[in-house]
């Protein structure tokens, strides 16, 4: 072999070495899943249940308020996207 061709080989990795980097990243796997847990039960926290029948009129009502907004937002981007497919038909 020419003293260039051994420059440019890589040094071989060792099993100890793909162990120890697969228990690096493993652990920063582990580490990014307890944080997005975190996250998402702070965001999406469970609301109190009330016991008095306005609180539960008024969680019914903003239920169907957020269904009602979701439906129309939906109905309203059908509409944005036929009418773009449309104009690009023409």
């Amino acid at each position: 072999m020419n003293s260039q061709q051994r420059i440019l080989l890589q040094p071989r990795t060792t099993l100890e070495a793909m162990r120890a980097e697969r228990q690096r990243l493993n652990g920063i796997k582990r580490q990014s899943r307890r944080r997005i847990a975190d996250t998402s039960k702070r965001l999406f926290h469970q609301q109190k249940a009330t016991t008095d029948r306005l609180g539960t009129f008024l969680n019914v009502l903003q239920t169907g308020m957020a269904i009602y907004q979701g439906v129309r937002m939906g109905a309203s981007f059908i509409e944005a996207l036929r009418t773009s497919i449309g104009k690009k038909a023409k």
